[in-house]
């Protein structure tokens, strides 16, 4: 998802001309997110012209926690360094690079833009390759607002099943019903010709549009304000926040982020003690605990009343 405007979630950073170790890093608060070192970082020269700058400062939020001590300390050294592997690996997986995918650098009025299903490969190349997740979920709707003329996509967004068992549980909880027909909206990335409030757009039509969304019970989709996602898009859409994890910590495999999803499929366990036997330094959790995610939803009567 393109980053929103920042929300209650600011980041607060104590900065020093003293020249001691301690006071040369940054320091991240209790329940703040990590998003003004790395927009810190994104800003300077090398990187701030950069038209992958927004997609640079998301990557960065979700690996900065890996360099952060228990407090949430991190060097401005190894989050520079880490800001150049980042650039170099988003240089592969530009939307330009993906010509399968019809594009246009034409901005568009949003209403001149239809929605439409697109095929599950393009789903599966703009998921695997421009979102920041880098995963794509199987048996998903793959929808995508397309300029009525070129049929140029312009913004992605899919519908499937909630893919992660330990997510349906804690949902099922908050609803009292485990009978309950959820499905998720997810993998939602925006294009750079993205015209104005395009987001909103996909998501409204898409509730009335998508099969297995007319059908759900409830759509639900999850929010992570550590990378500086207010979920004001779905507020303004009528959805509500259905639970808040009360704390997280990220995963990553090979210096990479990962989700609890891919372990389970891949490794078989989200186990971390687990994993870490089984991997060794392939795999680290980061040792700052950060904000939970947000789970947002909307339901079958509430999308009936919009």
């Amino acid at each position: 998802m393109p980053m929103p405007p920042q929300g209650t979630c600011r980041v607060r950073e104590r900065l020093s001309r003293s020249t001691a170790p301690e006071d040369r890093r940054q320091h991240f608060r209790e329940r703040d997110t990590m998003a003004e070192i790395a927009t810190r970082v994104c800003a300077a020269p090398l990187f701030a012209d950069s038209a992958m700058t927004r997609e640079l400062e998301t990557s960065l939020r979700l690996h900065l926690p890996r360099f952060a001590d228990e407090s949430g300390y991190v060097d401005l050294g190894p989050a520079l360094a880490e800001a150049h592997r980042l650039h170099s690996l988003l240089g592969t997986r530009s939307p330009e690079r993906f010509t399968e995918v019809p594009q246009e650098q034409r901005l568009r009025p949003v209403r001149e833009l239809s929605l439409q299903p697109i095929p599950e490969r393009w789903g599966r190349l703009i998921s695997e390759n421009l979102h920041y997740l880098g995963v794509a979920r199987s048996d998903a709707e793959h929808w995508a607002l397309r300029s009525p003329e070129s049929g140029a996509v312009h913004c992605y967004g899919c519908v499937s099943q909630v893919g992660f068992e330990g997510k349906r549980q804690a949902i099922d909880q908050v609803l009292g019903s485990p009978m309950t027909r959820i499905v998720s909206l997810s993998r939602v990335y925006a294009f750079p010709s993205r015209p104005r409030n395009a987001i909103s757009y996909l998501i409204a039509r898409l509730l009335r549009t998508s099969r297995m969304a007319r059908e759900a019970d409830w759509v639900i989709t999850t929010v992570d304000p550590n990378l500086g996602f207010s979920g004001s898009s779905y507020t303004s859409a009528g959805w509500k926040v259905l639970h808040q994890y009360t704390s997280q910590r990220y995963d990553y495999l090979d210096a990479n982020f990962v989700t609890p999803g891919q372990l389970a499929r891949r490794f078989g366990t989200t186990d971390r003690s687990v994993l870490s036997k089984q991997l060794g330094r392939r795999f680290e959790t980061s040792r700052c605990t950060l904000d939970g995610q947000l789970v947002f939803g909307i339901s079958r009567k509430e999308r009936r009343g919009s």
